[in-house]
């Protein structure tokens, strides 16, 4: 209950980090642990009239901001996700799709090789903080790398009374040699009519995977 709720999390407090290196804002950012130690990882953002590529992966250890290589694209409002690839932290990277200006592009960082790469663009657009995240399912994935989804693109302003999610929620597998996206769920469908809509496409391709979330 809320009491307990109360009781809880009372003597947590905030704590003041230390600064980025760059000023921004519409930031992508994520938190993540890896060999039990804490990280915060920003990309793009927006300042002083442009979107920008700069990178930075913050240590909570070290309370210590440090440079990475800038995206291959600018981004703005766009999400990142920590990847676990399931085959040792030399496998582990971050992902940042969508924002502004190219709301389909998926960049891909290697901690290991300190590199980024590109990945197939999504089918639909994910402009604004689209969600995304990993899904692990022994069932699906035995080597534990995971399904990547992303979900959203941005909320209707008019009319008033309809300020739904727009957009979609799609998935990529990179053990498919196809290397593309597929469409699982329109979010505008899923608000009206639950889990079991249909697919607002002309090819629905994700009838396997979507069984996992019923």
């Amino acid at each position: 209950n809320n009491h307990n709720m109360k009781k809880k999390y009372n003597h947590l407090k905030w704590n003041k980090l230390k600064s980025m290196k760059r000023a921004r804002t519409n930031l992508a950012l994520s938190s993540f642990v890896d060999n039990k130690k804490e990280y915060i990882f920003v990309c793009g953002g927006y300042n002083d009239g442009e979107s920008l590529k700069w990178c930075e992966l913050y240590n909570f250890e070290s309370n210590q901001w440090q440079d990475l290589p800038k995206s291959m694209y600018r981004h703005q409002s766009a999400g990142c996700c920590y990847w676990p690839n399931g085959n040792g932290t030399n496998q582990n990277s971050m992902i940042v799709i969508g924002g502004y200006p190219e709301a389909k592009l998926v960049e891909e960082y290697s901690f290991y090789k300190n590199k980024w790469y590109k990945l197939p663009s999504t089918q639909h657009n994910h402009q604004f903080l689209p969600s995304i995240w990993v899904y692990t399912d022994p069932k699906i994935n035995p080597n534990g790398c995971g399904i990547l989804l992303c979900a959203g693109n941005r909320c209707n302003l008019k009319p008033l009374n309809d300020r739904t999610a727009t957009g979609y929620i799609e998935f990529f597998d990179k053990r498919e040699s196809i290397q593309k996206w597929h469409t699982l769920y329109s979010l505008r469908d899923m608000v009206y009519f639950g889990l079991h809509c249909k697919i607002d496409s002309k090819e629905d391709d994700g009838r396997r995977v979507r069984r996992i979330f019923r």
